[in-house]
């Protein structure tokens, strides 16, 4: 699936979103917690999968991320699975090492906090900040250098996902279409389903929303699919036809991997198996990004 590209569709027939009565902010995002100080940047493995803790990013500020551990998986979507795509041809992935994945989609004020600007279109401390370009996240001088300044005890990074992190840190363990063990039922239009996890064309209303506000997964982690396309590591290219252990994509190309859908897309892009690219040096209202923390974080 390679729709996006470097440009992004006029949302269809949006609706009011219905919101999963969950609060209008999440309740972690980003206050310090009396008591509880924040994990250092040398933070160990966690003890079971979705077990939660806070990293600090800047003086005060905390980031929450969740533990994925090791694990192997088929990544991508069996060909009668329905509304697969010809460059989802699945393939065994070994992931070797355990890592921590932000909780949410990074925030603008947590990307403020950093960066010291935010030119994000809708605005909102804790909508997930956009028109960020993943030169602007990866590149030289940027969030993620300025990040990993701060000093650290583990040998441990922040970095982007690769793409098979993500899609395995998606699905928690599941093979079906949405993250929460459902199927969609619709490619286009309304998917009630899809309702309870993301933010898409049909029920966003043409915006995004603070984080949070839909169901997570079995793992924790909420709005991996939908709200917004969130940037990866790696380079776009096809599937592997062999199994692979840690794979980091190409060593360069033209595009780089987004995942999981956003507000204005409708729900075939949203799956857990979808994928699409876009110009590293280009930026959209529809794409951010999701932290990682681990020994092997690019």
């Amino acid at each position: 699936m390679k729709t996006p590209k470097n440009e992004k569709t006029d949302p269809a027939s949006a609706g009011s979103g219905d919101l999963i009565p969950v609060g209008e902010n999440p309740p972690d995002s980003g206050a310090q917690v009396a008591g509880e100080p924040p994990v250092s940047f040398g933070a160990d493995e966690g003890s079971h999968p979705g077990e939660e803790r806070d990293f600090e990013i800047a003086p005060g500020r905390n980031h929450r991320m969740c533990w994925i551990p090791p694990g192997e998986f088929l990544m991508g979507s069996l060909a009668d699975q329905a509304f697969h795509q010809e460059d989802e041809t699945p393939y065994r992935v070994q992931l070797t090492r355990g890592f921590w994945m932000g909780k949410y989609p990074v925030q603008q004020s947590e990307w403020q906090v950093i960066t010291g600007w935010n030119q994000s279109c809708f605005e909102g401390e804790a909508r997930p900040v956009e028109q960020i370009t993943w030169n602007d996240i990866a590149g030289a001088g940027g969030f993620l250098e300025e990040l990993n300044t701060r000093p650290e005890a583990g040998g441990g990074r922040f970095g982007l996902p690769t793409e098979a992190q993500w899609e395995y840190a998606c699905r928690a363990g599941t093979m079906t279409s949405l993250n929460h063990g459902k199927e969609l039922t619709s490619a286009k239009g309304r998917c009630p389903h899809l309702d309870e996890i993301a933010w898409y064309d049909a029920n966003s209303g043409a915006q995004t929303h603070p984080v949070g506000q839909k169901i997570p997964n079995a793992w924790g982690l909420h709005d991996m699919q939908g709200h917004v396309w969130e940037w990866c590591f790696d380079w776009y290219e096809p599937y592997a036809s062999e199994p692979a252990v840690d794979p980091q994509g190409a060593s360069s190309g033209g595009y780089r991997v987004i995942r999981g859908g956003c507000w204005g897309y409708n729900a075939l892009y949203c799956r857990a198996a979808g994928r699409s690219d876009f110009a590293p040096d280009l930026h959209s209202d529809a794409i951010g990004f999701r932290l990682v923390w681990s020994l092997m974080a690019r």
